[in-house]
């Protein structure tokens, strides 16, 4: 009985790598026994893995995104793209070039407490900006009638509120 159920495991095993090798074309033509691959499925999942670890290569202040939609990210661990195949990384601006409309409220909420919480109480410089938490906007004039002044102001550089996605300047005080 052992030897018969020591056969069957023995000739099934058998017939799951034949089956393996089956679906793999084996590779004689330099003398050199293995497995062949097709060139672009490996192309494919070579670039897949290169795309995957570039998002984590990203720099300080980066900002990620997919291909898809309209939002930019403050992490490529943000729920709304982690599962995507490909994210891209770089600047507000790079990101907002390749049609990302706005931070994405989920992922930016937290980052962006640390963000405001580290402008509350400085200094007005010579050719800072103001903003409130609120919207896209970035006035040049503290006394811009459109600067919501019931709301905490903020002022810091263009750059900085583009960050905070400040994405375009008031109309009437730039």
């Amino acid at each position: 009985m052992f030897k018969l159920r020591g056969y069957a495991i023995f000739l099934f095993l058998l017939i799951i790598l034949s089956i393996l090798f089956a679906a793999c074309a084996v590779d004689e033509g330099d003398g050199v026994g293995g497995i062949r691959v097709d060139s672009d499925v490996l192309s494919s999942i070579i670039k897949d893995i290169k795309d995957r670890e570039d998002s984590y290569l990203a720099e300080d202040g980066d900002v990620f995104w997919t291909a898809s939609g309209s939002l930019w990210h403050a992490t490529y661990e943000c729920s709304h793209i982690a599962d995507s195949k490909t994210i891209y990384h770089g600047s507000v601006e790079e990101a907002i070039l390749e049609g990302k409309e706005r931070a994405c409220s989920r992922c930016f909420t937290t980052e962006l407490d640390k963000a405001y919480a580290k402008l509350e109480g400085d200094p007005i410089k010579n050719g800072d900006v103001f903003f409130t938490r609120d919207g896209e906007v970035w006035h040049s004039d503290i006394n811009c009638i459109h600067l919501n002044v019931n709301k905490t102001v903020y002022n810091a550089s263009v750059e900085k509120a583009v960050e905070l996605g400040k994405t375009r300047a008031c109309e009437d005080c730039k």
